[in-house]
């Protein structure tokens, strides 16, 4: 049950009600329920809509995504490319999409987010205030509870020069992803792929500069995986070759020259 509501105006202010026990954050609200313990009977939130954080600002260096800023504001963004949008479309229906928020997603998150395995590619950075921790996104969701309460996520970072491309299979176009790959390139030979579709968070099956061992890698990474969705062997067929649609897609981040 929702005892108290919190509306703070300022950053700090937030952080500091954030330090009570049952305390949440409410930015959409789309994620409440799977936040909720059952260990606690009631629940405080605190509201973050007041807090300016939804912003996007893109440089030449680095791109910084407010916490609060909404999924489809990023698919309604001119500048972002294809690859990366379709990561944000198979995540939710448009009518979520409009609520979901980025540090939403991040904290409750699963193998299963389309989204947060792109981000996992880009090598994305979570800020966490207070003290303007940063994170990498691995890091984070492989230990997003040592975090919470007392913390809050405020903005997620990631290079802008960087080429991305992301490929997923399903039964049909309607239905989950039963896999998904996304793969980017940082200057001329650093690659990063990252691989969703089951789990508790996606996986960064390499970190490296050899493209040509990246299929295998992906085939490797779902040999024991089988679930009512698909068998070890389907999913490890289809990794590689995602794997190799994706080397053989690739495109900027960011469609148009930053001044």
């Amino acid at each position: 049950m929702i005892e108290h509501y919190f509306r703070p105006s300022t950053l700090q202010e937030a952080i500091s009600l954030l330090k009570g026990i049952g305390r949440i954050p409410l930015a959409g609200g789309t994620f409440i329920t799977s936040i909720l313990s059952k260990d606690r009977e009631t629940y405080e939130l605190v509201d973050l809509q007041d807090l300016q954080l939804d912003n996007i600002t893109i440089t030449k260096e680095i791109i910084t995504i407010g916490a609060t800023t909404t999924l489809q504001a990023l698919i309604e963004h001119q500048f972002f490319s294809d690859p990366f949008k379709k990561s944000i479309i198979l995540e939710a229906p448009l009518n979520l999409r409009n609520s979901i928020s980025m540090g939403g997603l991040l904290r409750t998150c699963s193998g299963k987010s389309p989204f947060a395995t792109c981000l996992l590619s880009l090598d994305a950075k979570i800020i966490l205030e207070p003290h303007s921790k940063i994170i990498p996104i691995q890091d984070f969701l492989l230990f997003r509870e040592k975090h919470f309460p007392g913390s809050l996520i405020t903005k997620i970072q990631f290079l802008t020069d960087q080429q991305v491309s992301f490929h997923s299979i399903a039964r049909t176009k309607y239905d989950i992803p039963i896999l998904f790959i996304s793969l980017t390139r940082k200057g001329s030979n650093r690659f990063r792929q990252s691989l969703g579709g089951f789990g508790i968070t996606p996986l960064l099956t390499v970190d490296g500069n050899d493209k040509d061992d990246y299929p295998q890698a992906a085939r490797s990474a779902c040999a024991n995986v089988s679930d009512p969705l698909a068998s070890a062997e389907y999913r490890s067929a289809m990794a590689e070759v995602l794997s190799k649609r994706c080397l053989n897609s690739m495109v900027p981040l960011i469609l148009y020259p930053i001044e």
